[in-house]
């Protein structure tokens, strides 16, 4: 028996498993702020990403725009830091004039329409109304 095998053996079973350490070691935490609208099927990925990569995904759910507290330009402007956005295109332009976000960053994911429709001859009230409010407690 060659003396060489058994440590040629133990040569290719590092080198197999190098990959597999590295990949752990260079593995991230990546905070992710997502709005409303996205967050369904960001969630829905999240699983995936996290098992092809080796990332832990640190999610954080909030309105695209704002001045609540827990809105994502306000989180970005107190200095919270994140990784991603996911977010309304308008809930961007704030943060971008703070210089908060790469301009060169950015990728459109998802286009997004609204669309409204009223009988014809409805009366003007039938047009808008206001969304009811929930009883106070």
């Amino acid at each position: 028996m060659d003396r060489s095998t058994p440590c040629r053996r133990a040569l290719l079973l590092e080198a197999a498993a190098l990959p597999l350490v590295t990949r752990r070691a260079a593995a991230a935490e990546v905070v992710v702020f997502s709005s409303g609208g996205l967050n369904a099927a960001y969630l829905a990925h999240v699983p995936e990403f996290q098992r092809a990569t080796g990332h832990m995904l640190v999610s954080v759910q909030a309105s695209s725009m704002g001045a609540a507290p827990d809105a994502i330009p306000q989180r970005l402007a107190r200095g919270e830091p994140a990784d991603v956005l996911l977010l309304a295109e308008g809930g961007l332009a704030p943060p971008a004039t703070l210089g908060l976000v790469r301009p060169d960053s950015r990728v459109d994911i998802a286009r997004s329409l609204i669309g409204m429709a009223v009988r014809e001859g409805a009366p003007a009230s039938a047009r808008f109304r206001p969304p009811p409010r929930p009883p106070r407690p």
